[in-house]
């Protein structure tokens, strides 16, 4: 896991990428455009594999590269 602090931001809305109801509260539909925010000792490589997960066509490597440090 990160130590970093990820956040997904969608119009005045926040939420912390490690809970699904704060992501499903954003009511991003598909193809919306989300900022991503990290902060955090780790926030390159956490940096690294949200751009990893965001570019991937599966949503299986999601759930790998934000829980593993790479």
């Amino acid at each position: 896991f990160f130590h970093s602090t990820i956040s997904l931001k969608y119009g005045h809305k926040i939420a912390d990428i490690s809970s699904l109801m704060s992501i499903i509260s954003l009511s991003a539909t598909m193809r919306t455009t989300l900022d991503v925010e990290l902060r955090g000792d780790d926030e390159v490589a956490a940096t690294r594999a949200v751009e990893r997960a965001f570019a991937s066509p599966s949503l299986q490597p999601v759930a790998s590269d934000l829980t593993q440090q790479g």
